[in-house]
Protein backbone atom coordinates (compact mmCIF):
# COMPACT_ATOMS: atom_id res chain seq x y z
CA UNK A 1 0.00 0.00 0.00
CA UNK A 2 1.33 3.46 -0.28
CA UNK A 3 -0.35 6.76 0.14
CA UNK A 4 -0.33 9.72 -3.04
CA UNK A 5 -0.59 13.10 -2.83
CA UNK A 6 -1.87 14.24 -6.56
CA UNK A 7 -1.60 17.78 -6.82
CA UNK A 8 -3.77 19.67 -9.49
CA UNK A 9 -6.24 16.50 -9.52
CA UNK A 10 -9.54 17.87 -11.05
CA UNK A 11 -9.25 17.33 -14.76
CA UNK A 12 -6.71 15.67 -17.63
CA UNK A 13 -3.71 14.12 -16.69
CA UNK A 14 -4.23 14.61 -12.45
CA UNK A 15 -7.35 13.09 -12.75
CA UNK A 16 -6.44 10.03 -14.02
CA UNK A 17 -3.24 10.14 -11.62
CA UNK A 18 -6.30 10.05 -8.96
CA UNK A 19 -8.47 7.27 -11.17
CA UNK A 20 -6.09 4.98 -11.52
CA UNK A 21 -4.20 4.89 -8.27
CA UNK A 22 -7.42 4.27 -6.22
CA UNK A 23 -8.49 2.11 -8.17
CA UNK A 24 -6.36 -0.01 -5.84
CA UNK A 25 -8.17 -0.65 -2.72
CA UNK A 26 -4.75 -0.54 -1.07
CA UNK A 27 -3.29 3.07 -2.42
CA UNK A 28 -4.69 5.89 -0.49
CA UNK A 29 -5.18 8.70 -2.76
CA UNK A 30 -5.58 12.43 -1.65
CA UNK A 31 -6.98 14.69 -4.77
CA UNK A 32 -5.02 18.07 -4.06
CA UNK A 33 -7.15 20.76 -6.10
CA UNK A 34 -8.34 24.44 -5.49
CA UNK A 35 -12.36 24.38 -5.25
CA UNK A 36 -13.78 20.67 -4.27
CA UNK A 37 -17.21 21.48 -5.35
CA UNK A 38 -16.42 22.95 -8.99
CA UNK A 39 -14.33 20.23 -10.01
CA UNK A 40 -17.08 17.74 -11.29
CA UNK A 41 -15.35 15.46 -12.97
CA UNK A 42 -13.76 14.30 -9.69
CA UNK A 43 -17.15 14.00 -7.90
CA UNK A 44 -17.51 10.35 -9.19
CA UNK A 45 -13.96 9.34 -7.80
CA UNK A 46 -14.79 10.75 -4.35
CA UNK A 47 -16.75 8.08 -3.48
CA UNK A 48 -14.48 5.52 -3.58
CA UNK A 49 -13.08 5.25 0.25
CA UNK A 50 -9.48 5.40 -0.33
CA UNK A 51 -10.04 8.82 -2.35
CA UNK A 52 -10.17 12.00 -0.11
CA UNK A 53 -10.42 15.47 -1.57
CA UNK A 54 -8.42 18.23 -0.13
CA UNK A 55 -8.45 21.92 -0.92
CA UNK A 56 -4.81 23.17 -1.98
CA UNK A 57 -4.15 26.05 -3.64
CA UNK A 58 -0.11 26.00 -4.53
CA UNK A 59 0.49 30.04 -4.39
CA UNK A 60 -1.83 30.50 -1.26
CA UNK A 61 0.17 29.59 2.19
CA UNK A 62 -2.35 29.06 4.39
CA UNK A 63 -4.09 26.77 2.04
CA UNK A 64 -0.85 24.93 1.69
CA UNK A 65 -0.56 24.50 5.76
CA UNK A 66 -4.33 23.34 5.99
CA UNK A 67 -3.85 20.95 3.25
CA UNK A 68 -0.91 19.56 5.28
CA UNK A 69 -2.20 19.10 8.56
CA UNK A 70 -5.38 17.57 6.59
CA UNK A 71 -3.40 14.84 4.95
CA UNK A 72 -0.99 14.00 8.14
CA UNK A 73 -4.26 14.21 10.15
CA UNK A 74 -5.88 11.54 8.18
CA UNK A 75 -2.61 9.27 7.09
CA UNK A 76 -0.75 9.38 10.34
CA UNK A 77 1.54 12.13 9.85
CA UNK A 78 3.30 10.64 6.91
CA UNK A 79 2.81 10.56 2.78
CA UNK A 80 5.02 8.59 0.45
CA UNK A 81 4.56 10.26 -3.12
CA UNK A 82 3.73 13.16 -3.93
CA UNK A 83 2.70 14.19 -7.48
CA UNK A 84 3.07 17.97 -8.86
CA UNK A 85 0.73 18.08 -11.85
CA UNK A 86 -0.79 21.30 -11.80
CA UNK A 87 0.41 24.40 -14.54
CA UNK A 88 -0.80 26.97 -16.49
CA UNK A 89 0.27 26.75 -20.38
CA UNK A 90 -0.08 30.09 -21.69
CA UNK A 91 -0.89 31.50 -24.68
CA UNK A 92 1.90 29.75 -26.74
CA UNK A 93 2.42 33.34 -29.01
CA UNK A 94 5.63 33.95 -30.67
CA UNK A 95 7.85 36.37 -28.83
CA UNK A 96 7.15 38.63 -31.61
CA UNK A 97 3.90 38.71 -31.33
CA UNK A 98 3.17 39.79 -28.30
CA UNK A 99 2.98 43.07 -26.72
CA UNK A 100 4.96 44.39 -23.59
CA UNK A 101 1.78 43.72 -21.48
CA UNK A 102 1.20 40.40 -22.91
CA UNK A 103 4.66 39.50 -22.01
CA UNK A 104 4.46 40.77 -18.47
CA UNK A 105 0.93 39.07 -17.68
CA UNK A 106 2.39 35.56 -19.35
CA UNK A 107 5.19 35.62 -16.60
CA UNK A 108 2.33 35.07 -14.04
CA UNK A 109 2.77 31.36 -14.77
CA UNK A 110 6.02 31.82 -12.88
CA UNK A 111 4.03 31.91 -9.85
CA UNK A 112 2.03 29.28 -10.67
CA UNK A 113 4.31 26.76 -12.33
CA UNK A 114 7.53 27.40 -10.18
CA UNK A 115 6.97 29.29 -7.04
CA UNK A 116 4.08 27.29 -6.38
CA UNK A 117 5.69 23.61 -6.76
CA UNK A 118 8.53 25.06 -4.57
CA UNK A 119 6.09 25.89 -1.66
CA UNK A 120 4.09 23.13 -2.15
CA UNK A 121 7.20 20.49 -1.72
CA UNK A 122 8.44 22.91 1.25
CA UNK A 123 4.77 21.68 2.87
CA UNK A 124 4.90 18.50 2.46
CA UNK A 125 8.68 17.75 3.02
CA UNK A 126 7.68 16.40 6.57
CA UNK A 127 5.42 14.29 5.61
CA UNK A 128 7.64 12.32 2.96
CA UNK A 129 10.07 12.13 5.18
CA UNK A 130 8.09 10.10 7.54
CA UNK A 131 6.69 8.03 3.95
CA UNK A 132 7.72 4.76 3.56
CA UNK A 133 8.89 5.48 -1.09
CA UNK A 134 9.95 9.29 -0.32
CA UNK A 135 9.00 9.73 -3.95
CA UNK A 136 8.17 13.83 -5.58
CA UNK A 137 7.36 14.11 -8.82
CA UNK A 138 7.16 17.23 -11.10
CA UNK A 139 5.21 16.86 -13.92
CA UNK A 140 7.14 18.65 -16.31
CA UNK A 141 7.17 19.17 -20.56
CA UNK A 142 9.51 18.41 -23.03
CA UNK A 143 9.86 21.88 -23.83
CA UNK A 144 12.49 22.06 -21.29
CA UNK A 145 14.77 19.98 -22.73
CA UNK A 146 16.94 22.14 -25.09
CA UNK A 147 17.72 19.31 -28.18
CA UNK A 148 14.10 18.81 -28.39
CA UNK A 149 13.34 22.21 -29.20
CA UNK A 150 16.39 22.52 -31.52
CA UNK A 151 14.43 19.13 -33.05
CA UNK A 152 10.99 20.87 -33.57
CA UNK A 153 12.22 24.08 -34.46
CA UNK A 154 9.67 25.46 -32.38
CA UNK A 155 10.04 29.16 -30.64
CA UNK A 156 6.22 28.97 -29.28
CA UNK A 157 5.42 29.55 -25.81
CA UNK A 158 8.70 30.76 -24.51
CA UNK A 159 7.56 31.29 -20.85
CA UNK A 160 5.61 27.88 -20.67
CA UNK A 161 8.89 26.61 -21.35
CA UNK A 162 10.89 28.57 -18.80
CA UNK A 163 8.51 27.45 -16.13
CA UNK A 164 9.07 24.46 -16.90
CA UNK A 165 12.90 24.53 -17.16
CA UNK A 166 12.93 25.97 -14.04
CA UNK A 167 11.06 23.70 -12.03
CA UNK A 168 13.52 20.77 -13.41
CA UNK A 169 16.75 22.48 -12.37
CA UNK A 170 15.20 23.24 -8.15
CA UNK A 171 14.00 19.50 -8.87
CA UNK A 172 17.86 18.63 -8.95
CA UNK A 173 18.98 21.11 -6.74
CA UNK A 174 16.41 19.46 -3.88
CA UNK A 175 17.56 15.85 -5.23
CA UNK A 176 21.40 16.95 -4.17
CA UNK A 177 20.35 18.16 -0.85
CA UNK A 178 17.97 15.85 0.44
CA UNK A 179 19.87 12.51 -1.07
CA UNK A 180 21.68 11.84 2.39
CA UNK A 181 17.56 12.16 3.75
CA UNK A 182 16.87 9.27 1.24
CA UNK A 183 14.18 11.90 -0.71
CA UNK A 184 14.03 11.06 -4.38
CA UNK A 185 13.18 14.10 -6.78
CA UNK A 186 12.43 13.47 -10.37
CA UNK A 187 10.83 15.21 -13.43
CA UNK A 188 8.74 12.81 -15.48
CA UNK A 189 7.06 14.69 -19.04
CA UNK A 190 4.03 13.04 -20.02
CA UNK A 191 4.23 12.49 -23.40
CA UNK A 192 1.79 15.03 -25.39
CA UNK A 193 -1.45 14.15 -23.86
CA UNK A 194 -4.83 14.85 -25.14
CA UNK A 195 -6.65 16.18 -22.34
CA UNK A 196 -9.69 18.03 -24.26
CA UNK A 197 -12.46 15.95 -22.88
CA UNK A 198 -11.84 17.47 -19.09
CA UNK A 199 -11.92 20.88 -20.38
CA UNK A 200 -14.21 23.48 -19.42
CA UNK A 201 -16.17 23.20 -21.91
CA UNK A 202 -14.57 20.52 -23.29
CA UNK A 203 -12.57 20.30 -26.73
CA UNK A 204 -12.92 17.01 -28.62
CA UNK A 205 -12.54 18.25 -32.59
CA UNK A 206 -9.13 15.77 -32.88
CA UNK A 207 -8.41 18.06 -36.16
CA UNK A 208 -6.60 20.84 -33.94
CA UNK A 209 -3.66 18.04 -33.69
CA UNK A 210 -3.51 17.43 -37.58
CA UNK A 211 -0.96 20.90 -37.82
CA UNK A 212 1.57 19.34 -35.40
CA UNK A 213 1.26 15.67 -36.89
CA UNK A 214 2.60 16.75 -40.34
CA UNK A 215 5.26 18.74 -38.66
CA UNK A 216 6.21 16.12 -35.64
CA UNK A 217 5.98 12.84 -38.09
CA UNK A 218 8.73 13.34 -40.31
CA UNK A 219 10.96 13.97 -37.21
CA UNK A 220 9.34 10.89 -35.23
CA UNK A 221 8.53 8.79 -37.29
CA UNK A 222 7.17 6.28 -35.07
CA UNK A 223 5.05 8.55 -33.19
CA UNK A 224 1.27 8.15 -33.47
CA UNK A 225 -0.26 11.18 -31.97
CA UNK A 226 -1.85 12.31 -28.44
CA UNK A 227 -1.92 10.05 -26.20
CA UNK A 228 -5.08 10.39 -23.33
CA UNK A 229 -4.60 10.89 -20.37
CA UNK A 230 -4.67 6.99 -18.93
CA UNK A 231 -2.32 6.12 -21.68
CA UNK A 232 0.05 8.46 -20.19
CA UNK A 233 -0.73 7.86 -16.86
CA UNK A 234 -0.40 4.17 -17.05
CA UNK A 235 3.10 4.76 -18.28
CA UNK A 236 4.47 7.75 -15.99
CA UNK A 237 3.23 5.65 -12.82
CA UNK A 238 5.73 2.52 -14.41
CA UNK A 239 8.59 4.87 -14.45
CA UNK A 240 7.67 6.09 -11.12
CA UNK A 241 7.35 2.85 -9.71
CA UNK A 242 11.37 1.74 -11.21
CA UNK A 243 12.60 5.09 -9.96
CA UNK A 244 15.20 4.69 -7.72
CA UNK A 245 17.72 7.05 -5.40
CA UNK A 246 20.08 6.29 -8.72
CA UNK A 247 17.76 8.25 -10.63
CA UNK A 248 16.87 11.04 -8.70
CA UNK A 249 16.96 14.63 -10.39
CA UNK A 250 17.05 13.33 -13.59
CA UNK A 251 14.37 14.69 -16.32
CA UNK A 252 12.97 11.39 -18.53
CA UNK A 253 9.92 11.43 -20.94
CA UNK A 254 7.15 9.14 -19.87
CA UNK A 255 9.37 6.25 -21.88
CA UNK A 256 11.89 6.23 -18.99
CA UNK A 257 14.11 7.94 -20.77
CA UNK A 258 14.50 11.20 -23.48
CA UNK A 259 12.11 9.73 -25.87
CA UNK A 260 9.80 12.48 -25.63
CA UNK A 261 7.22 11.96 -28.19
Amino acid sequence: MASYLVVGASRGIGLAFVKQLSANPQNKVFAGVRNVESSIHLQPLLSRPNVHAVKLDMTNLVSLEAAAEEVARINNGKLDILILNAGLTGSGKLFNDSTYDEIIEEHSMLTNNVLGPVLTIKAFLPLISQGSQKKIIAVSSANADTEFILTIESGMGATYTATNAALNAYITKFSVQYRQEGIIFRSICPGLVDTGATQDPPILDQSRYEPMMKKLKPLFPDFKGPLTPEQSVDMVLEVIDKTTMADSGTFVSHNGNKEWL
